[in-house]
């Protein structure tokens, strides 16, 4: 998938989407977050995004196989008689498929206060130039929100080097190492950037 195939957009900048769409949106970061995060790191995305303080960005792209041509060529699979039960479910998603029409790339949760809350790109995706569209777009908003000499701080693991380096190359810096930031043993770098 090219990069150009990527929307920055924030979360309330979905306007044209009606309610299923968006509660497709929220249900695919859930499960990003249960795939990229531990258990203890999980958030519920649906209230993070609910308090006034936090903005979401997303990394969508459109899906490019609708969810019907998916089930009709599962139901070419089946015997004849699940052919019927089959049918009555195509309909069923057929009427839901425009639902899905987006797929979640990545996504970032920010504060307007000071801080950036999570950040997450898929597996799949990564490195692809994902996050660095999504952090730039971020930054940009929240830079333009805060005054000259605001800190921005984040938390990340000092073993996720990727991760890391993306925000290094973004302008933060590591402010200092809190020990059993995450659990016993995973530890954290605090990071920090100066808005100038």
């Amino acid at each position: 998938m090219a990069n150009d195939d990527i929307n920055i957009i924030p979360y309330e900048g979905l306007k044209e989407l009606n309610n299923a769409q968006k509660e497709s949106i929220i249900q695919s970061i859930q499960k990003l977050e249960k795939k990229i995060f531990p258990k203890n790191e999980q958030m519920e995305i649906l209230n993070e995004i609910k308090k006034r303080t936090n903005t979401l960005i997303l990394a969508l792209s459109k899906n490019s196989a609708p969810q019907k041509k998916k089930n009709k060529l599962k139901n070419k699979k089946k015997s004849k008689t699940n052919l019927k039960n089959s049918k009555m479910n195509e309909l069923i998603t057929e009427k839901s498929s425009h639902s899905e029409n987006y797929i979640v790339n990545g996504y970032l949760i920010y504060s307007k206060k000071d801080s950036i809350i999570k950040f997450a790109v898929d597996p799949s995706k990564r490195n692809s130039g994902i996050g660095w569209k999504l952090l730039s777009y971020s930054m940009q908003r929240m830079t333009n929100q805060t005054p000259k000499d605001h800190k921005i701080n984040l938390a990340v693991d000092v073993n996720r080097l990727p991760a890391q380096h993306l925000y290094t190359k973004s302008g933060f810096k590591i402010k200092e190492q809190i020990n059993d930031y995450y659990e016993p043993g995973r530890h954290a770098y605090i990071m920090e950037y100066v808005v100038s």
